[in-house]
């Protein structure tokens, strides 16, 4: 009886996150970029990938990995026309981001998830940013 109310609890859980990962991507969609992403793209557009990252890492903002992931995203996006991709990105680097957390919580604490447990709890904590 238990192990067929915890199946029924994983299925709720996993339709719960396919319906905010279904959400998120969808108004991905009809995301707009704002004013400074607008000061990304030109300069992404100017001077390249790189060397855009390199402007802004000299003169503004010292976080070069970030800054090399949002110039390559908004290039992309400049030809996309959505945001998409970027939320895309986003679920999927949360989503490992939290996934690691799990295995070291997995492997310090000697805890044991099924597969199930795996993949749907990194995403309700990736929810619980959103």
């Amino acid at each position: 009886m238990e192990e067929r109310q915890h199946r029924w609890v994983m299925a709720v859980m996993a339709l719960n996150a396919a319906l905010f990962a279904a959400t998120f991507l969808a108004l991905g969609l009809f995301n707009r970029l704002s004013a400074d992403d607008f000061h990304y793209l030109v300069t992404t557009q100017e001077r390249g990938v790189w060397g855009a990252m390199v402007v802004y890492y000299q003169n503004w903002n010292p976080r070069w990995a970030s800054t090399l992931v949002l110039n390559s995203l908004l290039l992309a996006h400049a030809k996309a026309g959505s945001l998409l991709l970027m939320h895309c990105l986003t679920l999927t680097l949360g989503w490992g981001a939290f996934r690691t957390l799990l295995h070291g919580l997995e492997a310090r604490f000697s805890i044991i998830f099924t597969s199930a447990q795996r993949i749907l709890f990194p995403l309700y904590a990736l929810m619980t940013l959103f």
